[in-house]
């Protein structure tokens, strides 16, 4: 016999991936940070030796 009961999405088990952003500029750390936010495991890339570089070459 098969499983009839009717659950509710909020009963599943949530499994989350990490996420990767590419770039910390602007809108990187801005995707990062609401990521974050959300409970999402966030790592950022950079080639940069600092975060938002081009801002701070300006």
């Amino acid at each position: 016999m098969t499983d009839t009961t009717i659950r509710s999405v909020a009963d599943l088990p949530a499994t989350v991936e990490p996420a990767i952003v590419v770039g910390a500029g602007a809108a990187g750390l801005a995707a990062a940070h609401a990521l974050m936010n959300a409970g999402v495991p966030t790592a950022i890339l950079e080639k940069e030796s600092r975060l938002a570089e081009p801002w701070h070459r300006r």
